[in-house]
């Protein structure tokens, strides 16, 4: 039996538009349980439509609906929208927001729940709508642009695309737990939004007419293919890292090599800008792969996770081809190590150079911060490497 403290609260909220995909929600949420059943982890699904009790209150529905879900204890939030807003509540122009902003103030207090905010792209066509209707629009459109600031939002036009967003995400989270690394779950509060939200339009004939058939899988081709390209990616980023920071251990090297003589004042300064400048150059090469890093690593998440899900779901069941895949997550993790091992290296090196100037005290505190940015989503992709092949072994005995 799973103890209680392995056991995850997810708390669904949204206005009573979006029974499609609170259904594929709940899908979701059990394949993911299925998939970590072994890891003694469970994420437990909770909806005001069925965890609140039939009951009254002078204060109204929504104190009910407070009262018996207890967003503070939870762990997770998902907001889910698509043209409704809601019904206004005490504080709040809808229940939905009411319960958000619970959720804000128990994250400022203690760090949880995450929250999650989704939207379903609708197609509107704004002359068709009546007047109760164009209010709740307008309504949706004033808090996407307020959640903005404070979310990291995102959007979908599918169901399927939901489904694949969560998979990755709810994977993610569990693995992560597993491994106590409590500190990196909280990325999706404040995030700066990569990709700004775009306006609602009104789409064309083609995409109408495939609308109702467009929750199609992706298959193992797509997810091989996608996985690929995301590792490719990564080992081309990871060999620029590398090239790079040798590049600055051979330079400092050299440097110090040819300054071994006594120096004045003055001159061992004048040293100590050029070794500031040498680990500032560093630091931009770093930091310009650290987004190339994070999404290539996110792609490559998703994209595996779509594989055993296959697996785990029987879609796909070709023993040959998943230890091959194996072999190829084991090296990937192999090199991952590596990297990490060059990095702290390279960190501790530069070290070595506080205290001795301005310029270096500077450089040296950028490039600590940047370095271990790097460090920490590559440890994260070594322990998904690791989950992954944990996973794999599971399921076929390898």
């Amino acid at each position: 039996m799973i103890s209680k403290k392995n056991c995850y609260k997810v708390i669904l909220i949204s206005p009573n538009d979006v029974d499609k995909e609170k259904k594929a929600i709940k899908k979701i949420i059990n394949e993911t349980n299925e998939i970590f059943k072994n890891s003694n982890k469970i994420l437990e699904l909770y909806t005001w439509d069925v965890d609140v009790s039939a009951s009254y209150s002078l204060e109204g529905p929504q104190r009910l609906i407070d009262s018996d879900l207890k967003i503070e204890n939870s762990d997770i939030v998902i907001a889910l929208f698509y043209k409704r807003f809601g019904s206004p509540v005490m504080d709040s122009k809808s229940g939905t927001e009411h319960e958000i902003k619970l959720a804000i103030d128990s994250f400022r207090k203690k760090g949880t729940p995450i929250i999650k905010i989704y939207f379903k792209k609708p197609l509107v066509n704004l002359d068709d709508l009546d007047e109760s209707d164009l209010t709740q629009y307008k309504l949706l459109q004033e808090f996407k642009k307020r959640a903005s600031k404070k979310f990291f939002t995102k959007q979908f036009k599918f169901t399927n695309e939901l489904e694949s967003i969560l998979r990755k995400e709810l994977s993610k989270f569990l693995i992560i737990k597993e491994k106590n690394r409590q500190e990196l779950l909280q990325e999706s509060f404040r995030e700066i939004r990569n990709d700004q939200i775009e306006d609602d339009k009104e789409l064309d004939f083609n995409e109408e007419i495939i609308e109702e058939d467009s929750d199609f899988e992706k298959g193992v081709l797509d997810y091989t293919v996608e996985g690929e390209d995301a590792m490719l990616a990564i080992k081309d980023s990871m060999k620029r890292m590398t090239k790079h920071s040798k590049t600055y251990a051979n330079n400092i090297e050299l440097i110090i090599k040819n300054t071994q003589k006594p120096l004045a004042v003055r001159a061992q300064r004048a040293i100590s800008f050029r070794v500031a400048t040498e680990t500032d150059k560093l630091s931009v090469k770093l930091y310009i792969e650290q987004p190339i890093l994070k999404n290539s690593f996110e792609s490559f998440y998703e994209s595996v996770i779509g594989l055993i899900h296959l697996t785990k779901m029987e879609k796909y069941n070709n023993k040959k081809d998943i230890l091959a895949f194996k072999e190829i997550i084991e090296k990937f993790r192999d090199s991952t190590g590596k990297l990490i091992k060059t990095l702290k290296v390279v960190l501790e090196q530069s070290k070595s150079f506080l205290g001795i100037s301005r310029n270096l005290n500077k450089s040296q505190y950028k490039y600590e911060k940047v370095t271990n940015i790097l460090i920490d989503n590559i440890s994260l992709g070594k322990l998904i490497c690791d989950k992954i092949i944990e996973l794999l072994n599971e399921k076929y005995y390898l």
